[in-house]
Order: C-alpha cells, then sequence, then structure tokens
C-alpha cells in the first residue's frame, strides 16, 4: 500500500467515525427515551437555545458533513463521489451555520413531536419572567 493511500484510508474512516457518532448522538437525542437524552430541551429554569440549535439540527448536520467527507476522500473512487458530496457538503455547511444564527428562529418541524410541548411551554415561561421583570421597573 502507498504511503497517500494509507493516509486517505485513515482520514476517511476518522471522519465516517466521527460524522456516524454525531448522528448517533442526535438519533439519541431525538428520540429522548431517557432523562438524560431530554436534557438539551432545558427545564423549569430555562434553556439555552445553542444546545438546542445543535442537538436538532448542528450535530447530525456535522455529521453528514463528515460523512461526505469520508466518501470524498476515499482513494481511487474518491475523485469521482467528490463531484456529489462537496457540493452536498457545501450546502449542508450552508443550513449548519444558518442553525449556528441564533436569533433566526427555528420551525416547529425539525423538533421530535415530544419536544414541541415543552418548547412551548419554555417560551411561555420565559415571556411570563419578561413581563414579571418589566413590572418591577
Amino acid at each position: 500500500m502507498d504511503d497517500q493511500v494509507t493516509v486517505r484510508l485513515l482520514l476517511s474512516a476518522g471522519a465516517a467515525v466521527i460524522g456516524l457518532a454525531f448522528l448517533a448522538y442526535g438519533a439519541w437525542a431525538r428520540h429522548g427515551g431517557s432523562p438524560g437524552a431530554r436534557r438539551w430541551m432545558g427545564n423549569e429554569f430555562g434553556n439555552e437555545p445553542f444546545n438546542e440549535r445543535m442537538t436538532v439540527l448542528g450535530g447530525p448536520l456535522f455529521g453528514l458533513i463528515c460523512l461526505c467527507f469520508a466518501l470524498g476522500v476515499l482513494p481511487v473512487i474518491g475523485r469521482y463521489l467528490m463531484l456529489v458530496t462537496f457540493p452536498l457538503g457545501a450546502l449542508l455547511l450552508l443550513v449548519m451555520l444558518w442553525t449556528l444564527v441564533v436569533f433566526l428562529p427555528l420551525p416547529d418541524l425539525v423538533y421530535p413531536r415530544w419536544a414541541r410541548p415543552l418548547r412551548e411551554e419554555n417560551r411561555r415561561r420565559e415571556k411570563a419572567m419578561r413581563q414579571w421583570l418589566r413590572q418591577k421597573r
């Protein structure tokens, strides 16, 4: 085996493992079967919008970007796969950058069914807290 081939195989394998790990975490958190899996939605003290965004879209998108990279750097067939995977990866990167912008709202469609009522409850509590703080001024 050539050194360049070995390096490309190792890069591809590493990116695939990282991508699959991010996708597995996203699936686990999205399923929400345990309290630990639901922790990213916050609690009665509020939530962190960045955690929500990264769990719902950021992590899975990063996993898909890693898989696109892994396919693109494969030896021999990677140069042909690059024609499809790199434009797809660039598109996924743009969506991920949109996810990072906290002031742009995410639609309810991207949240799992169990998280939508919690999200609405968190919004309601936050609105009530802001109203209470305005009255205290």
